[in-house]
């Protein structure tokens, strides 16, 4: 959770990074602190050659032509979407 000032900052950075995504904040109902959610979307190129093979190894393994991976509550994966085109 954050305060105004460390939410202002967030803001100030990721839209002065070049980041292309969107921010969501949220704010509950007499709360003076809000949650921030970065959806990020990145090139191929940008995340590197390992990131990149492993990225195409499990498309090729699910037969994927999009996928959603969500971590559990201790951080780790624990629930993939596959989308997946019918020939």
């Amino acid at each position: 959770m954050k305060d105004l000032e460390a939410t202002t900052k967030i803001v100030t950075d990721w839209f002065n990074s070049g980041c292309v995504g969107n921010l969501i904040i949220f704010k509950g109902p007499n709360r003076n602190h809000a949650e921030i959610i970065i959806e990020e979307t990145r090139k191929m190129r940008e995340v590197g050659p390992k990131i990149t093979a492993i990225t195409t190894d499990l498309f090729a393994q699910m037969g994927a032509s999009k996928l959603e991976i969500n971590s559990g509550k201790d951080g780790t994966p624990d629930r993939i979407k596959i989308v997946r085109r019918i020939p």
